[in-house]
């Protein structure tokens, strides 16, 4: 009879370091990370392909927030979508939309 081994499990409450340290966070929440979308753009700790998703987050948040006003929910920030187009525009990307 072989024996089975267990394998260890990774403990429930231990997050890995770069969530921990902001790194995965940075491109999910860009806004609560910086103060504006141009910071993204010459952020050199973040790869090109990290600054597009990062932007693109933004974008996504930002047009959401477009909607929400539209329907008459505000919720007193002002709108910064014209800001993340030229945060991207910077890098050389385009927005979600074409």
């Amino acid at each position: 009879m072989t024996a089975i081994r267990k394998q260890k499990q990774p403990t429930q409450n231990a997050a890995p370091p770069d969530i921990v340290e902001g790194g995965i966070d940075k491109l999910v929440t860009p806004d609560e990370h910086y103060d504006a979308p141009k910071d993204v753009a010459k952020d050199k700790s973040l790869t090109r392909a990290e600054k597009v998703e990062a932007l693109d987050n933004w974008e996504l948040n930002e047009r959401q927030l477009q909607v929400a006003t539209e329907e008459g929910m505000s919720g007193g920030k002002p709108n910064r979508l014209a800001d993340v187009a030229k945060a991207k525009s910077e890098i050389g990307e385009g927005s979600i939309d074409k």
